[in-house]
């Protein structure tokens, strides 16, 4: 695939809601969560977990090195898995979901690209790396990219999965409604960094299908932006939910109504969402 050369005009979509049915989850979100959780849900590239979603994969490596056949192969199947149980979990709803892919790879070994992320922390402290590959591979920016992208796929659902040929550990850069006043276009366009190895151990599809789920909107079920409390039940009620574990394999874990809501695969509320609060955030 090859960038389009096609210069168009940025824009942001500022009302995350976009019809009557959304406005009332949203207001719940918002009145039960607040904003800390409510600005990532149907909002960025990445909105529902529904209809023709492209994903553009981005193979990166250091100068100097290239991806083997083998381990790309690797990758590459399980992102396929990772996607292939996304269709199901969104079938179960009722929801049809099409994914369709671009890459960039290079010759073949990936796309050399100096200063690649070795680390979470890494991740964290390179927060444009997705422009920058982006202009590796010939985009002008994160929206000319979205646009063509867009324009190509019939669809403004679009995720970027940045292939990292290092060891770390994977991670998802989703857009949240606060980067509309900082820096927003370099943010707009939702990614997961995805390394050839997580910890040392080979990259799984747990780990991929529950970093994309994350640009849709879904939390993490075991600390970080659950309760403690929140871990526990899910622990117990849910203990193959994907946002709590990703050490089982693929094909016995699933997601809640919790989850299902939060990406947009069903409007029903129940209020056993909000135990998933932290206790800072119910005032």
């Amino acid at each position: 695939m090859v960038a389009l050369g096609v210069d168009a005009q940025p824009f942001l979509r500022e009302q995350p809601v976009a019809n009557s049915t959304d406005r009332r989850v949203y207001s719940t979100m918002q009145a039960h969560t607040g904003d800390s959780y409510a600005n990532t849900w149907n909002v960025g590239s990445a909105k529902k977990l529904s209809g023709k979603i492209y994903v553009l994969e981005v193979w990166l490596t250091r100068p100097g090195t290239s991806w083997s056949k083998t381990d790309m192969g690797n990758v590459q199947y399980k992102i396929n898995n990772a996607l292939a149980w996304l269709q199901r979990m969104a079938a179960r709803y009722s929801v049809a979901v099409e994914f369709v892919s671009g890459s960039y790879h290079g010759d073949g070994g990936g796309v050399e690209m100096a200063g690649l992320p070795t680390s979470y922390d890494d991740c964290a402290n390179q927060p444009l790396l997705l422009p920058r590959a982006l202009k590796v591979v010939g985009y002008t920016d994160v929206f000319q990219c979205y646009n063509q992208l867009q324009s190509i796929a019939g669809t403004d659902n679009i995720l970027v999965l940045l292939l990292i040929n290092n060891n770390g550990w994977s991670n998802a850069n989703q857009f949240s409604t606060l980067h509309a006043t900082n820096h927003f276009r370099d943010y707009f366009l939702e990614s997961v960094n995805v390394f050839r190895t997580d910890d040392g151990m080979p990259t799984n599809g747990q780990t991929i299908a529950h970093e994309i789920l994350h640009l849709f909107g879904a939390w993490d079920m075991y600390g970080g932006q659950a309760s403690n409390a929140a871990g526990q039940w899910a622990e117990k009620n849910y203990p193959y939910e994907i946002m709590l574990q990703v050490s089982s394999p693929l094909d016995d874990l699933t997601i809640s109504p919790l989850t299902a809501w939060l990406v947009g695969l069903t409007s029903e509320y129940h209020e056993w969402y909000w135990d998933f609060v932290r206790e800072e955030y119910k005032n």
